[in-house]
């Protein structure tokens, strides 16, 4: 099972990336700040930029959410979406939730 992988929190990654670049994404970005908070995806938009976050867990912590967090201190228009396998529900009202087969084409 993919659960039992010591990297398969890197291969969810690889998913979603591959997703994204499917459905349009041409322009997929990574995010760093000083301190090592990182964003896994940063797709520059119309409607400006969206940080998204891929988690391969059933149970997520505060620190799972701290790059978007300190993403959103940074950019606080940008748009901000956790990619997970086990929450579909609105996180600290502005960060959305989405299962990675819920990803849409780019506008």
């Amino acid at each position: 099972a993919l659960g039992i992988r010591g990297d398969a929190g890197f291969l969810f990654e690889g998913v979603v990336l591959g997703e994204l670049l499917k459905n349009g994404y041409g322009s997929v970005r990574f995010w760093q700040d000083k301190k090592m908070n990182e964003v896994d995806f940063v797709l520059e938009r119309n409607s400006g930029q969206h940080a998204m976050e891929a988690k391969f867990k059933a149970r997520l912590s505060d620190a799972d959410l701290r790059g978007l967090k300190e993403f959103h201190k940074n950019y606080p228009k940008a748009k901000l979406t956790l990619i997970s396998t086990g929450t579909q529900k609105r996180l600290n009202g502005n960060i959305g939730a989405i299962l990675p087969y819920r990803l849409r084409p780019a506008p």
